[in-house]
This record gives C-alpha cells, sequence and structure tokens, in this order.
C-alpha cells in the first residue's frame, strides 16, 4: 500500500517466572513496537483510504486528528489527560491509521498494554442522558434555526426532521434528490409507490461500516419540495447559525423522530430501528421480524404528517396575540381570529389529550412545550365562538 514505508517489529522473547512460556514483543508490561516512521507516512494515499471507508465528514474528522496526534502513536499514556469525547476519537483516528499502515495487530497490543479500554456508557450514564434531555424544545429551535436560514437550508432542516436521518445521511439524500432530480433520474432513487427512499441502492454512500441507512419513508410533496432546491452543505448551515449565535441541534432532530414514532407513530422499536438503519443482532430480528412494507408505509406517513404539524404549530403559536384572562391565570385566541390554528390543536386535543378535573370541572387538554392548551365553547358577551386557552403546566 506504502511503498516508501517499512514497519519493522523488534520483538524479543523476555523470560517469565514459573512455567509461563515467554511473551512475544512485551518488555517491562509496554509492546516493543518500533517508532514508526511517520514523517513518510503518504498522508494524501491516507485520505483517500478514509474517504473511501467512511462519509466524507467523519473521514475528515479522522484525518485531521490522525495528522495532530501522530505524536502519541507509539506513546499512547497522554491520552488519560483528554477528556472521555476527545480520548474516543483521538484513539479511532490512531486505530485508523494503523490499519491504513498495516500494524493494526501491534498498535491494539499496545492499547491493552496502556490498560486503555473501550468503555460503554453505564446503566446510570444512559438513565441521565434520558432524564436530561432537552429534546423537548427542538421544534421550537427548529423554528427559529428556519428563520435564521435560507429557504433551501430550511427546507433541508424539514427534510431531516421527517426521514430521521443521521445529520451526515440527511445532507447526502437531500443533495442526491436535487442532482437525480435534475438528470430526470429520482424513480432511480425514490419509489414512489412506497413513498421510500430506497438508499441500499447508492451502497457507496449509504452504507458505510456500522452505520448504515437502508431506506427512509418521506412523503412525495416534501421529496419535491427538496428536488427543488439547490444542493447543501454542513458548513454553509453552520456557519450560517453561529453568525446568528444560533447553537446546531441537527443530531437532536434524530433522537426526536425516533421518541415520536414509538410514542405518537404506533411503531415498534424494531420499526423505528429498519428505518433509522438500525438492524439488531436478537433472534427475533435477524429470522422473524418481517413487517408489511405497505402497512409500515402508512403508519409512518401518518406519524410523519402529525410531525410535520406540530412543527408548523410552534410557529404559530409563538406568533398568535394570546390575550390574558380576568383572572390572570391563563391567556387565550379566538377562532375568528385565528381559525385554522384553533382547529388544528382542537384536533389535537381530540387525539392526543388527556382528562383532568380543575375546580371541580372536567377538561381535556393537550400538554405541550411547557404549556396545557384547552377548547371552550364561547365567551359569554361574544358571538358564539370556540376560545383556544392556555396556561403554563405546573409540575
Amino acid at each position: 500500500m506504502i511503498e516508501n514505508v517499512q514497519i519493522t517489529r523488534k520483538y524479543s522473547l523476555e523470560p517469565r517466572a514459573g512455567f509461563d512460556p515467554a511473551t512475544d514483543g512485551l518488555r517491562n508490561g509496554k509492546p516493543t513496537v518500533s517508532p514508526l516512521p511517520l514523517e513518510n507516512v503518504e498522508w494524501h494515499g491516507f485520505k483517500s483510504y478514509l474517504l473511501n471507508k467512511h462519509r466524507r465528514r467523519w473521514a475528515l474528522e479522522l484525518f485531521r486528528n490522525a495528522r495532530r496526534y501522530q505524536h502519541l502513536f507509539t506513546n499512547l499514556s497522554m491520552l488519560d489527560s483528554f477528556s472521555k469525547s476527545k480520548k474516543y476519537h483521538v484513539l479511532q483516528s490512531l486505530i485508523a491509521l494503523s490499519k491504513y499502515l498495516g500494524c493494526y495487530e501491534e498498535f491494539k497490543a499496545q492499547i491493552k498494554a496502556y490498560g486503555i479500554k473501550w468503555r460503554k456508557p453505564s446503566s446510570l450514564e444512559a438513565f441521565l442522558r434520558i432524564r436530561n434531555n432537552s429534546n423537548g424544545n427542538v421544534l421550537e429551535w427548529l423554528r427559529h434555526a428556519s428563520e435564521v436560514l435560507g429557504e433551501d437550508s430550511a427546507t433541508f432542516s424539514e427534510f431531516a426532521l421527517s426521514s430521521g436521518l443521521r445529520t451526515s445521511e440527511a445532507i447526502e439524500s437531500f443533495n442526491l434528490i436535487v442532482k437525480l432530480s435534475k438528470e430526470n433520474r429520482l424513480e432511480e432513487y425514490y419509489n414512489e409507490s412506497l413513498s421510500t427512499l430506497e438508499h441500499f441502492t447508492y451502497p457507496k454512500i449509504f452504507l458505510r461500516n456500522t452505520k448504515n441507512v437502508f431506506i427512509s419513508i418521506v412523503p412525495g410533496d416534501l421529496v419535491k419540495k427538496v428536488s427543488q432546491c439547490k444542493p447543501v452543505t454542513y458548513n454553509s448551515i453552520k456557519m450560517k447559525l453561529q453568525r446568528r449565535h444560533t447553537p446546531l441541534r441537527f443530531d437532536e432532530l434524530r433522537d426526536f423522530f425516533g421518541s415520536f414514532m414509538v410514542q405518537h407513530g404506533s411503531l415498534i422499536r424494531e420499526e423505528v430501528d429498519l428505518l433509522q438503519g438500525r438492524v439488531g443482532e436478537s433472534i427475533f430480528t435477524r429470522h422473524y421480524f418481517s413487517p408489511s412494507f405497505q402497512e409500515l408505509r402508512d403508519r409512518t406517513l401518518k406519524a410523519i404528517e402529525k410531525l410535520r404539524t406540530m412543527n408548523g404549530i410552534e410557529e404559530e403559536l409563538s406568533a398568535a396575540k394570546w390575550k390574558k384572562s380576568h383572572s390572570n391565570e391563563h391567556e387565550y385566541i379566538l377562532e375568528r381570529d385565528y381559525t385554522e390554528l384553533v382547529h388544528r390543536v382542537q384536533a389535537l386535543i381530540k387525539a392526543e389529550g388527556v382528562s383532568e378535573t380543575y375546580k371541580g370541572c372536567k377538561y381535556r387538554y393537550w400538554k405541550h412545550n411547557g404549556w396545557r392548551y384547552w377548547v371552550m365553547p364561547e365567551i359569554k358577551g361574544l358571538p358564539k365562538t370556540l376560545v383556544l386557552n392556555r396556561a403554563c403546566d405546573s409540575p
């Protein structure tokens, strides 16, 4: 692979006490791998190697970290001074470099000798992540981000939310739709009868090592909207948001999508995993799970429509001119002023509301983003009209 790089092993057999055999390549608990002539590494070749194996964004991050921390390749002791996240990313980069240089087994021995272990999040850490998640207001963030971004990038945001893809996958898919539509070849990617983007037909883009995605069920009107846009890049979106001091939260859209599909879309976990590119190793998933794609399509599209409705409502609820009640305990708007909004929230109250008793009267509320919404038939002294009320949802 690299003609001008020579990798030699200076191993010796170190005798050990007792009847244990000699240990190949270990001295004083550390592997005796000779320093690699990293100054002669063909970095351009390494970069191409990474781009062929990984998505561009991840490949470039691996490349940058490998060059920056190449001095740790034969001395990993400094890794302990890094944060967990940084330690993980640096180690991933050095592992990729070792595979490219053909000395992965030796590097793996070195990792073991330094006592470095891959550690999965503990059950407590997983619980705290769930408890402390801030995804509840991600639609509010998305509304604000869409105002900051241009029309094409705002459409990308809607696409990322509705598809549940990883950010890099959503960008690749978005741009592929734009490209194929201009070439009148969109049918090669989008199966209109199943409302499905068939990512598996482009394995070089979407099937990479452990992080894959096979299909996405996306409404036809959204695909058509995307096809009329210009390509987007991660950096352009990032810069637009940073200039307006708006955080990047696109990765949270994927989490929100998965949770929403289970809670509001009547999808089971295995179906959500399938849509997000995870095929579990359980016997049920590998050998018995066989959903009807037509039926899965219908349930998913129905849930996506509900998700898009909620996303659209965010902006309207924020922009509405709410009036204070006489008691100052709640706010309200009138149907005659916001007919469509009141009817849409009324439908959500009926579909997802909870019934509770307040001051001896029974009400049905829709709880959303720290508010509880309910509808009353009329206000005394006004022509008959629906009234949409809201009050802070006390914990």
